[in-house]
């Protein structure tokens, strides 16, 4: 291999310098017969929509630039050439990235696809890298946002209703950061429907209805992403679940927040009805306390791609329309005002990085042509 490109891994921001290094190994690049070496920056915004009309198949793709740079790195008439004691010749470079960037993401289903990518190429024997980019917000103070959820459920289709009631607090902010974990407490409470004490009393192992949750894995904290797309006279709109949040639902969603759940189960509390001491309900309740982490492209619109997010929260119960649901948008930003520091070497961890599909790193040879080359 006569050409190598070197990155640095990671996240990268609006307005940042990128720096990287291309390494010319000699006497390849004199065999290849290369003119020249440069070194390009690109990134569009892609969209593809089809539709059936009739008998007829008819897909429509556009493409916007954001950005496409081109350095001329070294050339044949320059004579540069390595060091003596050594065969390789190392050239740094640097591409500024614009300030209104929009981040990396992609989505994809059978009638519709959208992606918002970059790419650093070495163009000679076209050795392709991408880069990872997120938008610039500065962090708030902030207060508590609660969001409620309550519903009246019953076992069967007569009877009593017991009562249900779902708190979910977080932090409240214009934009919630990137790679920071974010607290939030869910408070789930139950309340049976009308009895007599001494029925508890008579069979205290028999659970009440409703119980409330009492592990993590007994409720879905999720959040959702929802695009809308253009591509020339065509639109679509999407919807997916991007992740489980805060160690609840998943195994996976507790590695990813990092901290455990701590889960506090109240004793339940008798309270009596005011006309009657014998009848009255049974209140219980369960607290879970966590942080939960976002990894995903932040919240953005372009002429041809909007993309948004909500948090979506459902506590199943018995019963034909039991389950008590809770959902509301969010505003994702990066946090970011520079690229998250990282130094590589074996005792470092791993850096940050988007939770972008496999296919988005991916090499540059698998873009269209015309994302490619735009500009």
């Amino acid at each position: 291999m006569s050409l190598e490109l070197k990155l640095p891994s990671g996240v990268c921001v609006g307005g940042q310098i990128l720096c990287g290094e291309a390494e010319l190994h000699f006497p390849q690049i004199i065999e290849d017969q290369l003119e020249e070496v440069h070194v390009k920056l690109r990134g569009s915004v892609y969209t593809r929509v089809s539709r059936q009309l009739g008998n007829q198949h008819v897909v429509q793709r556009q493409n916007i630039p954001i950005v496409a740079e081109n350095i001329s790195l070294w050339t044949r008439s320059s004579n540069y050439m390595p060091p003596a004691d050594s065969n390789v010749l190392s050239i740094p470079f640097e591409f500024k990235l614009p300030l209104d960037t929009p981040p990396s993401c992609q989505y994809d289903a059978i009638t519709r696809h959208g992606r918002i990518g970059y790419f650093v190429e070495l163009v000679g024997d076209l050795q392709g890298e991408q880069i990872a980019l997120g938008l610039r917000s500065p962090e708030m103070p902030f207060p508590w946002f609660v969001a409620v959820a309550e519903k009246k459920i019953r076992r069967g289709f007569f009877g009593d209703f017991a009562s249900t009631r779902m708190e979910l607090s977080i932090p409240e902010t214009q934009a919630y950061p990137l790679f920071t974990p974010i607290p939030y407490t869910l408070r789930v409470i139950a309340i049976t429907k009308p009895m007599k004490k001494d029925e508890v009393e008579k069979n205290p192992t028999k659970p009440l209805f409703p119980t409330p949750p009492t592990r993590p894995t007994e409720v879905q904290f999720r959040l959702y992403r929802q695009l809308w797309l253009k591509a020339h006279a065509f639109t679509a709109k999407g919807n997916e679940k991007v992740s489980s949040l805060g160690g609840l639902e998943t195994v996976t969603s507790a590695v990813a927040s990092g901290l455990p759940v701590n889960v506090d189960v109240r004793e339940k509390e008798w309270i009596p009805a005011e006309n009657d001491k014998n009848m009255g309900t049974w209140l219980q309740e369960t607290t879970f306390r966590s942080a939960f982490v976002l990894t995903c492209a932040p919240t953005f619109q372009r002429s041809t791609i909007h993309l948004s997010y909500t948090i979506s929260l459902k506590v199943e119960f018995p019963g034909i329309g039991n389950n008590l649901e809770a959902s509301f948008p969010i505003l994702v930003c990066s946090g970011l005002s520079a690229a998250p520091p990282y130094t590589p070497g074996p005792d470092q961890p791993p850096p940050i990085a988007l939770d972008l599909p496999p296919s988005y790193w991916g090499s540059a040879d698998t873009w269209d042509e015309d994302e490619k080359t735009s500009l």
